[in-house]
């Protein structure tokens, strides 16, 4: 690494000149620790042991002295700063870093926190990883534009700061909630970690609350284990939020379903429901399991749309004449089938492209 600084073109005079000095002091001194023959067998006579050498390790290579970088004032400049890597730290410590021809005074500390908090909120909300935080852009973002501040690191925003935004979500879902009535609800789904997790929220006067997610991977997915999940989250509402369920509502699935009775018997003052938004997409897949004469066409519709989904030559051409008509939409969606929506968007696309299609026809037969 010392070499190729020394020759770096993007390297600055200061680093370089420091890089042929210490690979000049690391030469001299592994001479120095080679020594002779005749030196070793006198420094083992002296010593008294036969077989003695003496024990160089890596610490002999450390220079003693500390780096020359010049007068202070000289290199406060962002043109004299390494600007080939940033991983070698402890030249960036060596070389101050500031926008000016003085240091910019730190914020105060309630100001620093108050960025810190702000840069945690907009990373949850929009998704954003935390270990962005640590990515050298941002941290040059955030002292160019706001100066005296310091970076925070993926640590500090996804512990003690994540910590802080929970704790004031919770305080205020408690003033908010508290001394009312409420029904709550759970499902289970796998996570984009592929965690398996029960999460469980409670509706107030029309608005939700999320109230706990439980990490169930390493559990049994059964009745029993997903009853004791609900009545853990039952006392929390009852004691922490102070909020008086009187509903409980799960999908129709075999271990929510058994879960339901085994709450009933355990709380019987309790209601318990289906979901029917499950209940209505088990309809919708019935309807769809009958003998009606347009089911057919709707098989054949997504059969086209598959199609050209799956040809790009196919695709673009009907684009380039999908442009051509401002009438038509230019994208189609395969849904779901228990999707209530999906058969009539399916119909209503091809319907939209038929001149678009019939214009594609006659282009390829011609």
């Amino acid at each position: 690494m010392l070499k190729h600084l020394m020759n770096c073109a993007n390297a600055s005079d200061v680093v370089r000149s420091w890089a042929a000095s210490e690979l000049s002091l690391r030469a001299k001194a592994a001479k120095e620790n080679a020594g002779s023959p005749a030196k070793y067998a006198s420094m083992s006579h002296t010593s008294g042991a036969s077989s003695a050498r003496p024990q160089f390790t890596v610490l002999n290579n450390i220079p003693t002295s500390p780096i020359e970088i010049g007068p202070p004032n000289k290199y406060l400049r962002r043109s004299h700063r390494l600007e080939a890597s940033r991983s070698l730290s402890s030249l960036d410590e060596g070389i101050p870093y500031y926008f000016g021809e003085t240091d910019p005074e730190p914020l105060p500390p309630e100001v620093q926190a108050k960025l810190e908090q702000d840069v945690c909120a907009v990373y949850a909300a929009n998704g954003i990883p935390w270990h962005v935080a640590d990515n050298f852009l941002f941290s040059e973002l955030i002292r160019k534009w706001i100066p005296g501040s310091r970076p925070p690191s993926s640590y500090t925003l996804s512990g003690p700061c994540l910590d802080r935004a929970a704790e004031a979500a919770e305080k205020r879902t408690i003033e908010t909630v508290s001394g009312k009535v409420g029904t709550g609800q759970c499902d289970g789904w796998k996570n984009i970690a592929k965690t398996n997790v029960v999460s469980s929220l409670v509706t107030i006067e029309g608005e939700p609350y999320l109230v706990k997610t439980h990490d169930v991977s390493a559990q049994a997915k059964t009745a029993e284990t997903l009853k004791r999940i609900v009545i853990d989250d039952l006392v929390y509402m009852a004691t922490v939020l102070s909020i008086m369920v009187i509903a409980w509502c799960s999908d129709a699935g075999g271990d929510s379903k058994r879960m339901r009775k085994l709450l009933a018997q355990l709380i019987p003052w309790l209601i318990v429901l289906d979901c029917w938004a499950h209940q209505v997409n088990l309809v919708v897949g019935d309807y769809f399991k009958l003998d009606l004469p347009w089911l057919p066409d709707i098989d054949k519709a997504t059969e086209v749309i598959k199609w050209f989904n799956n040809h790009s030559v196919a695709l673009g051409l009907l684009r380039s004449q999908q442009l051509a008509d401002p009438h038509c939409a230019t994208s189609g969606n395969c849904r779901v089938l228990t999707c209530l929506t999906g058969p009539y968007k399916k119909q209503a696309f091809l319907h939209e492209n038929s001149r678009p299609m019939v214009h594609l026809k006659g282009t390829l037969y011609r």
